[in-house]
């Protein structure tokens, strides 16, 4: 998984739909593909400037077909990206 991200693009920005549990994501942080793909949790935005583009979204569950697709896109049109957002 990690080395399939491994081949995007520098300018990609990364979209993490949840769940997504804690441990996880400290494993993630400490792993040394991640730390080397430049992507982290870290939301501070005195961080903004580090970093490779990631969001992380709330849960979206496509049992309620359009609907559903409806509330993924409104998401993703508001979503707050951390890292390096000058794609």
């Amino acid at each position: 998984m990690l080395g399939d991200l491994a081949q995007l693009d520098d300018d990609t920005c990364l979209v993490v739909v949840e769940p997504i549990g804690d441990l996880l994501k400290l494993e993630l942080e400490s792993s040394l593909v991640w730390q080397r793909l430049g992507y982290s949790f870290d939301n501070d935005p005195k961080s903004a400037d580090k970093g490779r583009c990631l969001t992380l979204l709330p849960a979206t569950w496509n049992n309620s077909g359009v609907a559903s697709m409806n509330v993924l896109a409104d998401r993703l049109m508001n979503a707050t990206l951390v890292g390096n957002t000058d794609l």
